[in-house]
């Protein structure tokens, strides 16, 4: 019962952003940085 409750809990959160020191932590910055480039050439192409 015990290994359900955890089970759930993993699929409930499975990347444990709430938690701050959790070795499931995924870094955004990949993200945010390829969202920056693109917004940086759309400015260069002048497209809004």
């Amino acid at each position: 019962m015990i290994f359900l409750i955890l089970l759930i809990h993993d699929l409930d959160n499975p990347f444990a952003y709430n938690e701050k020191y959790s070795a499931e932590n995924v870094s955004l910055y990949p993200i945010r940085r390829v969202l920056s480039e693109i917004e940086t050439l759309n400015k260069e192409r002048k497209i809004y």
